[in-house]
């Protein structure tokens, strides 16, 4: 999750926008059951308590990824 975040502040600076801008996640894990729990400190400690509204599915995704993700963030006008 660590490498997805560092990953989304280079997208997102290059769009001129920080985390907080961050809107909406939908995260897909491989066994979510048992790494919901890491992903949830990774999550607290970069965002802390800016409010996204996230989902978290268990999916079977593709040899050798654990996570993918997707995100939104609003962009200035």
């Amino acid at each position: 999750m660590r490498e997805c975040f560092r990953q989304l502040d280079m997208l997102l600076a290059a769009a001129g926008v920080d985390r907080y801008s961050v809107c909406t996640a939908r995260l897909y894990l491989q066994d979510v059951l048992n790494e919901i729990g890491a992903v949830n400190l990774v999550w607290q400690v970069y965002f802390g308590t800016h409010p996204v509204v996230r989902r978290a599915y268990g999916v079977q995704l593709q040899s050798g990824m654990r996570i993918e993700a997707a995100l939104t963030a609003e962009l200035p006008s």
